[in-house]
C-alpha cells in the first residue's frame, strides 16, 4: 500500500497503511464478548471538525494518505456500511474493483468483494447511485415492513418490524458477517453511538479549515452515557493525523 506513516503511538515508526493496521483484527470478539459484527467507524474531518465542504461531498478533505487507510480498511471487512444519502451523494460505485485486492481478500479468508449494506428506515433506496444495479455487487437493505421491492436484481432487502442498527446487524451476524465497516453518514454514526454499536472509530484529521457551522461525524441525541474509548494508533503524514479509538470489548 502506497504511502509512508509516522507512527506516533503505539511505538514511533514509520509504515505503510498495511503496517499502521497490522494490529486491527476487524473481526476481534466475535463469537465471545459480541454477539454481533465487530463495527468499525471510518470518517475524514477538517481540523475545525466538518465532516464535507462547500460540495456537500468528503472527498477533498482527505489526501491520497486518507485514500491509502480508506482502502486498507475496505479490503479487511465482511461488509461496508453506509447511510441512503451518503451512498446517493458520493455516487457509491461497486465497493472493490481492482482484481489485485479481490485476490488479496481471498487470501485473507474473505469474499472478493465486501457486501454492501444500507439501513432505510423510510424504505427509499438511492437508486441513482451507480452501485445499484451492478451485478456484481451484493447489497442487502433493510427496510420496514410493507416496502415494496426494489426492482435491482443485486439487492436484498429484509424487511423489519423496527429497522434499527442493532436489528440490523443482528441480522447480519446470523448470515455470518463478522465485521462491518460504516462510513457514515453522520445521523447513521449517530444511531450507531446511541445504540452503542461501535467498537473502533477511525478518523483522518486535515489540516484545513471548512468554516460555516459544517455537521461533524455523529448528529444526534447527546449520550445519557458518553462511551469511553481507548487510543489505540495514532500517525501523522503531510501535516494530517490518522487516528484509531477502540471501545474494551
Amino acid at each position: 500500500m502506497t504511502g509512508s506513516f509516522t507512527r506516533l503511538w503505539p511505538g514511533r515508526s514509520d509504515v505503510d497503511a498495511d503496517g499502521l493496521l497490522a494490529n486491527w483484527n476487524p473481526a476481534e470478539g466475535v463469537g465471545s464478548t459480541l454477539a454481533r459484527p465487530r463495527v468499525a467507524v471510518n470518517y475524514a474531518v477538517t481540523a475545525d471538525g466538518a465532516v464535507s465542504l462547500e460540495d456537500g461531498k468528503s472527498g477533498g478533505i482527505g489526501d491520497d494518505g486518507d485514500l491509502a487507510v480508506f482502502k486498507a480498511l475496505r479490503d479487511r471487512v465482511d461488509a461496508v456500511l453506509a447511510g441512503t444519502s451518503t451512498v446517493a451523494v458520493e455516487g457509491y460505485h461497486r465497493i472493490i474493483r481492482d482484481p489485485v485486492r479481490q485476490e488479496q481478500r481471498v487470501a485473507r479468508g474473505l469474499a472478493p468483494n465486501p457486501l454492501a449494506v444500507l439501513i432505510s428506515r423510510s424504505g427509499v433506496l438511492p437508486l441513482e447511485a451507480p452501485m445499484i444495479n451492478d451485478a456484481n455487487q451484493e447489497i442487502v437493505a433493510f427496510v420496514p415492513t410493507g416496502t415494496p421491492q426494489c426492482s435491482a436484481l443485486n439487492v436484498e432487502q429484509v424487511e423489519l418490524a423496527s429497522v434499527t442498527p442493532t436489528e440490523a446487524l443482528a441480522h447480519l451476524g446470523r448470515r455470518g458477517v463478522k465485521s462491518v465497516l460504516c462510513e457514515g453518514g453522520p445521523k447513521l454514526v449517530a444511531a450507531l453511538a446511541a445504540e452503542d454499536l461501535i467498537d473502533d472509530l477511525f478518523v483522518t484529521i486535515a489540516p484545513i479549515l471548512a468554516g460555516g457551522g459544517a455537521m461533524g461525524i455523529s448528529n444526534g441525541p447527546s449520550l445519557q452515557s458518553p462511551a469511553q474509548l481507548t487510543l489505540s494508533h495514532m500517525a501523522e503524514r503531510n501535516g494530517s493525523l490518522f487516528v484509531r479509538w477502540t471501545r474494551p470489548l
